[in-house]
């Protein structure tokens, strides 16, 4: 992390980590600011490239006051780095690794390599409000090659966030190392087809990163977000072969003002048959007060949305991800649901429909 107080010049900060190429983090800065590292005071978890340039008038200078320096992992400098360059003069000012704080110093140019951070294309954007969408650059056309994008989500403390995609189509390679998708609240990194589980955050705050290589392109993706009470948030995720869900409370009454989330997320190559045993909602003919809500994940299908007190269908999901959406409002108040589920072989499925009748 350093401090930049900005009295003339140009200079430029880069950052190095490992693979070469990859767009992650940096930009055009003047005035005086704050550079810190991705995830700083954390170490970044794959190899990245930034590069911040600073331009100032010609009759100023550049002080870089480094507050704190920490670049593990190497005594050579050869791969995670920060430089220091005067861009116009193009001479190397100081190349850094290791945990000593280098000495402050006056530049045109700086240039922080932790493994290579370098960017050639800045989008993305702050969101503070209560819900929104988020679109990968030119959706549904394809993106640009080259990019790094940067959402920030900052809601109202006391709330968090939940987010649904829409639609999710990145080239797919086993680790994600050319295009993809990074979610900072729980450090996961998304690429090709398959559409990403809903995610809640664990606070007010819900970052994501958007990073291009310049190879494949594709359609990009779409997310719409929406806040919810922290003190009205159940629900949980569930990994097991089979098991069982119910409203708060069942078989007594659920509380009013409610919002639930239960993931089913099992092995891959196994389906996932929901079953009910008791449905007791209020009934209304759009299901606009108290609902269930069921969504098969792996084509974000909506199964069903449930009201009233006839008990739905049986339910079999695409793939191993199903998820469950309940909300009530202030009104009334019914027992609610319980419900059963397990899981299904996906090719002895294809073969018998209904399993425990071919075994």
């Amino acid at each position: 992390c350093l401090q930049a107080l900005a009295e003339g010049g140009l200079f430029s900060l880069l950052l190095k980590k490992e693979r070469p190429g990859t767009r992650a983090c940096g930009g055009f800065l003047s005035g005086e600011g704050t550079i810190h590292s991705p995830y700083y005071p954390r170490m970044s978890s794959q190899p990245k490239t930034c590069e911040w340039i600073i331009s100032q008038p010609a009759s100023k200078v550049v002080i870089l006051n480094f507050i704190d320096f920490d670049i593990r992992n190497t005594t050579s400098c050869d791969s995670d780095y920060v430089e220091v360059k005067n861009i116009t003069q193009s001479p190397l000012l100081g190349k850094y690794c290791g945990t000593a704080v280098p000495s402050r110093c006056l530049v045109v140019e700086l240039i922080y390599l932790f493994n290579l951070f370098k960017i050639s294309s800045v989008c993305g954007e702050s969101l503070t409000g209560s819900e929104g969408t988020i679109t990968s650059p030119g959706f549904p056309d394809v993106y640009p090659h080259g990019i790094n994008c940067t959402w920030t989500i900052n809601i109202q403390p006391g709330y968090l966030i939940r987010l649904t995609f829409t639609s999710f189509n990145l080239p797919f390679d086993d680790s994600c190392r050319m295009d993809y998708l990074e979610i900072y609240d729980n450090s996961t990194m998304y690429c090709g087809r398959s559409i990403p589980p809903s995610l809640t955050s664990g606070g007010n705050v819900m970052m994501l990163y958007f990073v291009t290589d310049h190879s494949i392109s594709s359609e990009g993706f779409s997310a719409n977000y929406i806040s919810l009470d922290a003190s009205k948030v159940c629900g949980e995720s569930l990994t097991g072969s089979e098991g069982t869900i119910t409203s708060p409370g069942f078989p007594d009454v659920y509380p009013h003002g409610i919002n639930c989330t239960w993931t089913i997320n099992i092995q891959p190559g196994y389906l996932i048959r929901l079953t009910f045993t008791s449905f007791n909602l209020p009934f209304d003919d759009s299901c606009r007060m108290d609902y269930l809500e069921i969504y098969d994940n792996s084509t974000m299908q909506k199964l069903g949305r449930y009201c009233g007190r006839s008990i739905p269908p049986s339910l079999t999901s695409g793939g191993n991800v199903m998820m469950l959406y309940f909300v009530t409002d202030h009104s009334i108040s019914s027992e609610g649901f319980s419900a059963n589920y397990i899981s299904l072989d996906y090719f002895l499925n294809l073969l018998c429909p209904l399993q425990a009748e071919c075994a």
